[in-house]
């Protein structure tokens, strides 16, 4: 269970990085893409592995990320302390650090899901939610049954005939 804790943190952490390209590009470099996309790799592999990881070794992982969690936070500060104040990203209740905005950022995100108009978009009793889990499911459900039809005809001569057979199948 905790390796599955860890690899969704992992991953989590990987896709910030990525995305900070996107919500501050000054602080974004050439190989931020990468070591991302190693950071999802390896978290696909803890969660592939989760069974097998126990006791020394899951303690091994849990300070290797802890120290390259707080290693990709020390670079991406410097990064925004090196940065011009001219040229960052305009954050709303701007400070002064890196870690001030994200704390800032954090605390309106926590305020706004807390609030009534947050909690008006959701649904009112268990009746409102279970028909939105079955439409959601149902479309999930024609979605997978079209892309299986898709694969399932490119492979055939018979493209059309499979794709009404495969729909058949699943209904």
């Amino acid at each position: 269970m905790l390796t599955y804790l860890l690899a969704i943190g992992v991953a989590l952490g990987s896709f910030t990085f990525y995305m900070i390209a996107f919500f501050f590009p000054e602080l974004y470099r050439k190989h931020d893409l990468i070591w991302s996309g190693v950071g999802l790799f390896y978290a696909y592999v803890l969660w592939n592995y989760a069974e097998r990881i126990r006791g020394a070794v899951l303690l091994g992982q849990m300070s290797a990320i802890a120290l390259i969690g707080w290693f990709g936070w020390q670079t991406l500060a410097l990064r925004w302390e090196q940065t011009p104040v001219e040229q960052r990203t305009h954050v709303p209740f701007y400070q002064d650090s890196f870690g001030k905005v994200v704390q800032t950022q954090t605390e309106q995100l926590i305020t706004y899901l807390q609030s009534d108009e947050f909690k008006s978009k959701l649904p009112q009793n268990s009746q409102e939610f279970s028909q939105q889990a079955t439409r959601f499911l149902k479309t999930a459900k024609e979605w997978t049954i079209a892309a299986v039809a898709a694969v399932k005809s490119s492979f055939n001569s018979k493209s059309i005939d499979s794709a009404k057979s495969t729909l058949d199948e699943y209904e």
